[in-house]
């Protein structure tokens, strides 16, 4: 959605960091932030009603990156 905040170096990411660069967060935000990175982003108490997906690459594909 229009709102949400996307970290990444994709070109549609790239065109919306203007908004990610004002925030202020506990740690660094990039692709690969931690939880305790995102602190100060939103309510903690807010957390436990978040979703959160997460996508792991074809096993293969992440071998041969190593």
């Amino acid at each position: 959605m229009r709102d949400d905040i996307l970290i990444d170096d994709t070109p549609k990411a790239k065109r919306r960091q203007k908004p990610t660069k004002q925030l202020k967060a506990a740690g660094r935000l990039w692709k690969h932030s931690r939880l305790r990175d995102i602190d100060g982003l939103f309510p903690q108490q807010d957390f436990p009603s978040y979703f959160v997906l997460t996508m792991v690459r074809n096993p293969w594909d992440r071998l041969v990156s190593y």
